[in-house]
């Protein structure tokens, strides 16, 4: 997919200008959102996601097609990830900040929705620019893979044209050899050059774009005030824009302390399904402690549950805000006479997850008797005949003291803390403790050690 014109001497050529531009954008970027995360889609050698490491970012990822030369990268090559671009894609977990820049110009049009669909999946704060058929020429990009002489490089590493090379000519035009695009946030003035005049015009495009970004935020601030109508990305809503404003994500984890893989993520989850539901009250934070069904579909993953109709909390629930649900399984304390140095410090191993979703309720008979009939089926296979067999008025009965909740997942915080940070020797001798311990919870933190690959 136009893998001629992405070359060595291409990339070389844009690597420098891009990372000047990134010089003067990132810090801004860190000051207004102070992500823990980073992706970015179409990042060509990642000269953007480079800056963002020398300011303290190490959880990175960038994406792009396999055309681009590895010997040039600016990240280590594991934070590298090879996606075809003008199809659906998932890495199975978000980011705080999610930056494509100057890409989705060049992907052809059957492939705008699944596009935008895989960046909104990717995270709740989207960094966007395009380039627009006006500045393009008309041209109908035929994928990843037009010419890279044209207003911008697909891989978002300038956003100012290439200088032509020699001979060149198209619609076009042979033009100024750093004419600059009409961008929406006027990042073309960001590089640095050799025109007298473009230099000049550097501290007002610097002041443009931060008025921009700034005047995004204060609309932003307005939608979550109510004072205006925005239809933003599911996973940037109402009650998390703000505190996206400020943090990102409320759980801390450290890069190594993520679990290896969706699949054991979903597994935990499944694993230890007595869960706390939180939701906020009008005055405080509200928990429920209830078994939770864990379940996977082409759409997502999907927690269901039912709550006493007692129990006020499903009329939170019912209010459609951010709903969060911790799955938390074994932990044990760590002593530091397992460490060989013996500058060393206790700790605590322990896994948990966080999901987030907007949770509705189900009062339905029919929907409400699925979800007690999984449930039943889930936990004590048994008891179904029984249940089956109780008198249909006591059935009725129970099932008007319960209400059901659905919540579609929107993003989920995994972290299993689990020695990982520590020598291999370390680790090794703190699994053979903790599975010696009389303690059931302390041996269970050793095998989920053990099927995180550690201590070998």
């Amino acid at each position: 997919m136009g893998r001629k014109h992405y070359t060595r001497a291409f990339f070389e050529e844009i690597s420098g200008p891009s990372r000047r531009s990134a010089v003067e954008i990132v810090p801004f970027l860190m000051e207004m959102l102070d992500p823990r995360s980073v992706i970015d889609v179409g990042c060509g050698v990642g000269s953007w996601l480079s800056v963002f490491h020398e300011l303290g970012v190490t959880d990175l990822c960038g994406v792009d097609g396999d055309y681009v030369d590895r010997s040039l990268l600016q990240i280590p090559q594991e934070k590298f990830v090879v996606r075809d671009l003008t199809k659906p894609f998932t890495l199975n977990r978000v980011f705080d900040l999610v930056i494509s820049l100057e890409v989705a110009e060049h992907l052809p049009p059957a492939s705008a929705e699944t596009f935008v669909s895989s960046l909104v999946e990717l995270g709740p704060v989207i960094l966007f620019s395009g380039d627009g058929p006006a500045t393009r020429g008309g041209e109908a990009s035929a994928g990843r893979g037009g010419d890279p002489t044209a207003e911008m490089d697909s891989c978002g590493e300038s956003s100012v044209a290439s200088a032509p090379r020699q001979g060149h000519s198209g619609r076009r035009g042979s033009g100024p050899a750093l004419r600059p695009k009409r961008s929406p946030f006027g990042l073309a003035g960001l590089r640095s050059g050799t025109d007298p005049r473009r230099r000049e015009n550097q501290s007002r495009k610097r002041g443009h774009f931060k008025r921009a970004l700034t005047d995004s935020w204060a609309r932003l601030d307005a939608y979550t005030s109510g004072m205006i109508q925005w239809k933003l990305p599911r996973a940037c809503n109402r009650q998390t824009a703000p505190r996206l404003r400020h943090r990102g994500f409320t759980l801390y984890i450290p890069e190594y302390h993520r679990p290896k893989g969706h699949a054991a993520a979903l597994a935990f989850m499944k694993a230890n399904p007595f869960a706390i539901v939180v939701s906020s009250g009008e005055n405080s934070p509200f928990a429920t402690h209830v078994p939770v069904l864990v379940a996977e579909t082409e759409g997502g993953i999907h927690l269901r549950g039912h709550v006493a109709r007692a129990n006020p909390h499903w009329k939170m629930l019912e209010a459609e805000r951010e709903t969060l649900v911790i799955f938390h399984g074994p932990h044990a304390y760590v002593s530091p006479s397992l460490y060989e140095s013996r500058e060393s410090v206790p700790t605590w191993n322990y896994a948990a997850i966080h999901a987030y979703g907007r949770a509705h309720i189900i009062t339905d008979p029919a929907p409400l008797t699925e979800i007690l009939l999984a449930t039943i089926t889930t936990f004590e296979q048994a008891y179904l005949e029984q249940w089956q067999n109780l008198n249909k008025s006591f059935r009725a009965k129970m099932l008007g003291q319960i209400v059901g909740f659905e919540i579609p997942v929107d993003r989920l915080e995994s972290k299993f803390k689990l020695s990982q940070n520590r020598p291999r020797a370390d680790q090794a001798r703190v699994i053979q403790a903790l599975e010696s311990s009389p303690d059931s919870t302390a041996s269970a933190v050793a095998r989920l050690m053990k099927e995180q690959g550690l201590g070998r």
